[in-house]
């Protein structure tokens, strides 16, 4: 029988690799008076039906295959080496949330095996778009603490101007990848705003690790920092509890930056939530 599930009028983002579905708002399928439960087929049906969605759907695929292409002298040498060691490598490059398995086919890939293999080519690859793919491969806790060292030099070295996108990614594996045993160096690339929003997961990740003065220090003065005020301002409500964080932020609602209003606007709902609790 066919899973069938309840989909409530509300707005459907999947990952931004998810090539098949994005921003479906289902209020506006043209079913409008069906009530209850669709199956996936009933709605990769509706999602067909719908010139606009397959429209950008075809752009999506037209523009992932022109970079596939551009690029695929370095994700051949990447495959290859993912050949050569016995593992899958087709849906190298190919990521999927996992949330609709019925609608989007989840790409088979080896990602525990594959962690010395791409460690090893990483540095034969200077293509961004090879590079994220390969980043973003070894951000899971089958590559930590293995890949720390190569994605630590590799955020130093990705300029935050150039290659945003990118920079993010390596923090974001960061942010899996390290241990306690990285945290001056963690330290180290939060302060230095030369690296830019990229830092954002690297504040994360701190904000995680306990029982060091050196990084509540380190969070309390990014608290104003535009580029990881939000990171910084999650890090000190878990550090402090709601109660202190939300006398620390209230100020910072006034902040001349938007960004920072912003973060502590949220992070402050968020500690007086908690505080009713």
């Amino acid at each position: 029988m066919a899973r069938r599930w309840k989909v409530e009028p509300c707005s459907i983002t999947v990952n931004r690799d998810d090539e098949d579905v994005r921003d479906i708002s289902v209020s506006e399928q043209k079913d409008k008076r069906r009530r209850g439960p669709i199956t996936a087929a009933e709605l990769m049906a509706q999602l067909e039906a719908d010139h606009d969605w397959v429209r950008a759907r075809d752009q999506r695929d037209a523009a992932r295959r022109a970079r596939m292409a551009e690029n695929a002298d370095e994700f051949a040498l990447v495959r290859g080496a993912l050949d050569a060691a016995g593992l899958p490598s087709r849906d190298f490059g190919h990521f999927t949330s996992g949330r609709y398995p019925e609608i989007i086919p989840q790409p088979i890939f080896d990602y525990r095996g594959a962690v010395p293999v791409l460690l090893d080519v990483l540095p034969n690859v200077t293509r961004p778009a090879v590079k994220e793919a390969i980043v973003r491969s070894l951000s899971t806790a089958y590559a930590r603490p293995y890949a720390a060292r190569a994605l630590l030099d590799e955020f130093r070295k990705t300029s935050n101007t150039d290659q945003p996108t990118l920079k993010w990614a390596i923090g974001n594996a960061l942010s899996t990848v390290t241990t306690h045993a990285h945290v001056d160096e963690l330290l180290e690339l939060a302060r230095d705003r030369r690296h830019g929003a990229g830092r954002g997961m690297v504040v994360e990740r701190l904000g995680r690790i306990s029982g060091n003065p050196r990084v509540e220090k380190t969070l309390m003065k990014l608290i104003d920092d535009p580029d990881v005020a939000f990171q910084a301002m999650g890090g000190i409500r878990r550090r402090l509890g709601p109660a202190k964080a939300a006398e620390l932020l209230e100020p910072l609602t006034a902040h001349q930056d938007e960004r920072v209003r912003r973060a502590a606007h949220e992070h402050l709902k968020r500690a007086r939530k908690a505080m009713i609790k």
